[in-house]
């Protein structure tokens, strides 16, 4: 029996807002997202979110894994700033219901840390090719320090080598003061 089926009878038998129903809805999109067929994957995940909103409420743990399997798609779709809220809503369940330190929590922020480097990485192709302006520089690094900012690290970030050459970087164009 395949998902699809397997939905099309969960859905008669329990009807489309049940958690058996939703069950089949991440699976669908944890089939499709291996696959590398994201856009379905998205569909299949953003299902299983609505029915856990309804269930469990925006703030409940299975939620949480709902906003984060979305993020993890938009962000195997370089849709970061996509990817970044689902994230930020599935770090503040994760930390506030197992902890800053809990691998799921942990797992979260590595992602989070990982699209501010990409924008510190624009950064740097926007200065060497020429094909952007200071401007778009400098918000590409404001972006990169607060994503990365929101990651909650467990060490003084000043320390952080990435975050030292972000704000130096701000600095040295006398956008922000060294945090």
């Amino acid at each position: 029996m395949n998902f699809r089926k397997a939905l099309e009878i969960r859905g008669e038998v329990y009807g489309e807002n049940h958690a058996e129903t939703c069950s089949c809805y991440e699976a669908i999109g944890n089939t499709m997202s291996n696959k590398g067929r994201y856009d379905d994957a998205y569909i299949g995940y953003g299902k299983a979110l609505a029915i856990r909103i309804n269930l469990f409420g925006k703030h409940h743990l299975h939620t949480a894994s709902s906003y984060y399997n979305i993020g993890v798609v938009l962000n195997k779709k370089c849709k970061y700033d996509e990817a970044i809220p689902f994230f930020l809503k599935a770090k503040a369940i994760y930390t506030r219901e197992l902890g800053a330190e809990h691998p799921n929590t942990v797992d979260v922020n590595g992602y989070i840390n990982t699209i501010g480097f990409r924008y510190s990485n624009k950064w740097d192709s926007l200065m060497l090719s020429g094909t952007g302006t200071l401007e778009e520089a400098i918000a590409s690094l404001k972006t990169a320090q607060s994503i990365i900012s929101s990651c909650e690290l467990g060490e003084d970030l000043s320390k952080v080598g990435s975050w030292q050459v972000i704000n130096s970087l701000l600095q040295s164009l006398n956008v922000v003061k060294l945090m």
